[in-house]
């Protein structure tokens, strides 16, 4: 029996409006949160029990009478996902509902009402929307069926069984076949796992109609012969998709904390049947309300240890061919305090780059965008301190619009678009593409003042293409940055940072995001590089556009096949240097056109890893103090260093 000592809240109601009574605020049962629940369990204020209660009732209140049957409750006739958070809200108001409190019965009766109707809709033998797919009536018909209302579905009614409602188990075991036939593990293993998150899937030919096997679904899906999990298929997916997919990636936005692969994976938790008995510790919840576990002894947090003094001096005795892994350096050790929108992670892994700031010996990592991260924090990672600050918090974020309230520039994907610009020590950043989904792209160029930490808005660039993804390289000789706008008919630009001008070149060509630029300022020639391309131009003759998309060059030239590699230009051996993953570089001499893998030294024992799924861009970076490039693969990571030649580094 479930008590809960409450007390009724005595505050007097507000004083109704006089004049203006309009609320900006609206509600509909496809995307309600859950109020007061976790409130409620936490201090026991009658407040939080009665606004979960209000809500779980407007549901009701919500649908057509004849709809629900009356006093049934019922809501079937809502979207996939409407009924996915009304089982979420019934199921907690019924069952935190204390036993002797007058609605219990109530919003009991409506969780077994509507558990039975799905039951005889879905599990009963005849049953008429009974697929062998385990999924459910959906208004928009079976040739678009909404997968991912579909896995908030099957969640909630996991999350039913947890809370102790068995009656709910068949209803779950038949949800369940959905997510597992996607992964391709049901009996027959005819669908590819990499295609089982998307927006939707042709799961019949429309209406109530479905497909006879999972192999006609993804004869739908998929017009290739190339197994699943191979790189013959990571080929058939960036050609399809027009972005570079690696080995085993899945589609639906895998990156992202809202993607639809991250819609998937509590529906896959809810197939699986835990056993704690050997390992506890990983019953956090725990997953039923009458689970027999014991409580876990938490181990307190360890204190990363300090950078010393013998890894400062390990950067600086570093031997050619060898990587340094910096410890305790990872990028998440440090975050904004605004709590933004999204996953952290997408400070990395949402196409981001970086630039390195030779004044400080500092390298910056900014990024995020769409709907991966809102945060536009800046985040800095001292070469003499070995470790990250922020140097600026984020702003307030918002979707779609160019600056937040404080005047920074919405956070994005920041791909080759950000470089350190000595000449007027500013980093220098051409927009872009804002944070939130299907936004207009703005052209525009902000520079951050390391001074004061404020950006400053530059005069915005001319059209030169598409904005997202612009191409940038900045010339130390000159102190001018180029950039190069992106897609068909594109076009070179030279900004003047001391005028604050622009000047536009060219008649247009094509250039993918996926490219990453650097410039020679001895030869005078700016290169850019990655998923098959391979461009240059020359600077002294900007207006003459650049070479072919990809020009004959020579050597170990398959790191021209990667996307979003790290591509910077060293000038003590005065030739262009890239990573693209693993231990080795590749050296590209701009006399001869001649690419050279250079492989780490045999007794190089540290791997940086393979490279980021979403690119590295300019967090692969060379410090001319020291000689050596340091890379920031993902948020989690640690910093690594590698040293390519035998010269000690100058300060510039």
């Amino acid at each position: 029996m479930l008590v809960v000592e409450t007390q009724q809240t005595a505050e007097p109601l507000p004083s109704s409006c006089e004049s203006n009574c309009s609320n900006p605020y609206s509600h509909n049962q496809a995307h309600v949160p859950v109020l007061g629940y976790v409130s409620y369990l936490v201090t026991g204020d009658y407040f939080y029990l009665e606004e979960l209660q209000f809500w779980t009732s407007w549901f009701f209140l919500n649908t057509n009478a004849a709809y629900r049957n009356y006093a049934d409750g019922l809501w079937y006739t809502e979207t996939l996902r409407g009924q996915a958070w009304n089982y979420r809200n019934l199921g907690y108001t019924a069952y935190i509902t204390p036993d002797d409190h007058g609605l219990k019965t109530f919003f009991e009766h409506k969780v077994q009402t509507n558990l039975a109707n799905d039951l005889s809709k879905y599990v009963s033998p005849g049953s008429r929307h009974k697929t062998i797919f385990g999924t459910a009536y959906m208004a928009e018909g079976s040739e678009q069926y909404r997968t991912w209302m579909d896995d908030f579905f099957t969640w909630s009614i996991g999350n039913l069984v947890d809370l102790g409602y068995t009656e709910a188990q068949p209803l779950l075991e038949y949800k369940v076949k959905f997510p597992i036939g996607r992964m391709g593990e049901d009996v027959t293993g005819d669908f590819c796992f990499q295609m089982g998150a998307n927006y939707t899937h042709p799961m019949g030919p429309g209406g109530t109609d479905y497909y006879a096997s999972w192999a006609e679904v993804y004869s739908k899906v998929a017009s290739t012969s190339a197994l699943c999990g191979t790189e013959e298929m990571a080929r058939y997916l960036s050609d399809r998709n027009g972005e570079p997919f690696v080995l085993n990636q899945m589609t639906g936005y895998q990156a992202g904390a809202a993607g639809y692969v991250a819609n998937m994976q509590p529906a896959l938790a809810m197939a699986v049947q835990p056993d704690y008995s050997d390992y506890s510790n990983w019953a956090i919840i725990p997953r039923t309300s009458t689970a027999n576990v014991p409580e876990p002894t938490p181990e307190p947090e360890p204190t990363p240890d300090p950078p010393t003094n013998e890894t400062k001096n390990m950067l600086d005795t570093l031997q050619p061919g060898y990587w340094l892994e910096i410890p305790n350096s990872n990028l998440s050790s440090v975050s904004s305090t605004q709590n933004p929108p999204g996953d952290q992670a997408g400070v990395t892994d949402a196409w981001s780059g970086g630039l390195y700031d030779t004044k400080r010996d500092q390298l910056i990592v900014w990024g995020g965008g769409h709907l991966d991260y809102g945060g536009n924090e800046v985040y800095a990672f001292s070469l003499s301190e070995l470790k990250w600050k922020i140097l600026r918090e984020s702003g307030q974020a918002e979707q779609c619009v160019t600056f937040y309230s404080d005047g920074s520039p919405s956070s994005t994907h920041s791909y080759n678009s950000i470089q350190y610009v000595g000449s007027v020590d500013r980093f220098v950043y051409v927009g872009g593409s804002p944070y939130g989904s299907n936004c207009d792209q703005d052209s525009f160029t902000s520079l951050f003042n390391f001074e004061t930490n404020a950006w400053e808005r530059g005069t915005d660039q001319p059209d030169i293409g598409h904005t997202t993804g612009f191409i940038t390289a900045y010339n130390p000789k000159t102190g001018d940055l180029w950039a190069h706008g992106t897609y068909g008919g594109s076009k070179l630009a030279q900004y003047d940072p001391l005028k604050n001008e622009w000047t536009a070149y060219g008649s247009g060509e094509y250039l993918e995001i996926y490219a990453t630029a650097a410039i020679d300022p001895d030869r005078r020639l700016m290169v850019a590089v990655g998923w098959e391309t391979m461009v240059s131009w020359d600077l002294d003759n900007p207006a003459q556009g650049a070479t072919n998309r990809r020009f004959q060059t020579s050597g170990d030239s398959e790191f021209e096949d990667i996307a979003a590699v790290g591509f910077v230009f060293d000038p003590v051996l005065k030739k262009f240097v890239g990573w693209g993953g693993g231990t080795s570089v590749y050296v590209l001499d701009p006399d001869t056109w001649i690419w050279t893998k250079v492989d780490a030294a045999p007794g190089n024992g540290v791997n940086p890893g393979q490279q980021n799924d979403r690119g590295t861009y300019g967090r692969f970076r060379y410090v001319p103090s020291k000689n050596i490039y340091v890379v920031v693969n993902t948020t989690t990571s640690n910093v690594f260093a590698y040293k390519l030649s035998e010269e000690s580094g100058v300060k510039p």
